[in-house]
């Protein structure tokens, strides 16, 4: 059996300061990368060891951090619809 493993994508709705290329695209390029590893090595699970997400939330603004999850969510099921495979299991 084999795994890839990786870690600390830190995905987020808004490009970091100082960012000047399409930082969506650039991050979600990383899972099409990872997708391709595992085709390349033959591995069957791509092991995630945290921070997939980057989203700060204030205490007083939840929905804001939830539509932003929900936004980042929408596009990695639209990967998967496209033949990749993930399973979300998010800490405690």
């Amino acid at each position: 059996m084999r795994f890839l493993i990786f870690g600390d994508l830190h995905i987020a709705d808004k490009a970091p300061a100082g960012r000047v290329d399409d930082y969506m695209e650039t991050v979600l390029g990383k899972l099409d990368s990872i997708a391709a590893l595992c085709k390349k090595y033959k591995a069957e699970f791509a092991v995630s060891l945290g921070d997939v997400y980057h989203i700060t939330v204030k205490a007083n603004d939840k929905a804001g951090g939830a539509a932003a999850g929900l936004a980042i969510k929408t596009e990695l099921r639209t990967r998967q619809d496209r033949g990749a495979e993930s399973i979300d299991r998010p800490g405690k």
